[in-house]
């Protein structure tokens, strides 16, 4: 995939439009921000993008390097999404991190180290240290650099943050950034 094609999309909820006739590219391996304000359709642009939601006009396309399109609703690309509102399972840290796909340790804590979690994922007794539901116990911070290292891990060619730096100190949004 080289570039995402969203082409006069529209979606609302109930009688609410919240994207109406959006068009946009978005080139894969830059940084691409879509930035508006609350409610104006970023996360549902997001959920798009990653597939969890289709649009009910328009369409999204994958573009291959060729230039060949590839349908959104045909086409399952690797997306990663780090939401809003990360959740964290009754399991190990592993499994949570991993959600089933083999990785090696030293993957594994390498991504820890990379979104610095190592230090505070050691302290815990490590990765088959059960986590508490929906991952009370974590910081928001922590919790949020579990969900990236989740993503990381999970070898997408796409990663989509949707408020990447919600819940942060003024510290660690500058070390995520």
């Amino acid at each position: 995939i080289n570039e995402i094609e969203i082409k006069n999309v529209s979606f609302s909820y109930g009688e609410t439009f919240v994207l109406n006739n959006i068009n946009m590219k978005l080139k894969v391996g830059m940084i691409n921000a879509i930035f508006g304000k609350s409610g104006s359709g970023k996360s549902t642009i997001a959920s798009m993008v990653s597939g969890l939601i289709y649009p009910q006009d328009g369409y999204i396309n994958y573009i291959g390097k060729s230039g060949k399109k590839y349908s959104a609703e045909m086409f399952s690309a690797k997306v990663g999404y780090v939401t809003q509102n990360i959740y964290l399972y009754n399991e190990t840290l592993r499994e949570n991190l991993l959600g089933g796909i083999d990785v090696k340790d030293k993957r594994i804590w390498s991504v820890l180290k990379e979104v610095d979690a190592e230090k505070f994922v050691n302290e815990i007794g490590g990765l088959d240290n059960i986590t508490i539901e929906a991952g009370k116990g974590f910081s928001g911070g922590q919790v949020r650099r579990l969900g990236i290292a989740r993503v990381l891990l999970s070898n997408s060619e796409i990663i989509i943050f949707d408020e990447p730096t919600s819940g942060l100190d003024k510290e660690n949004k500058k070390a995520l950034l």
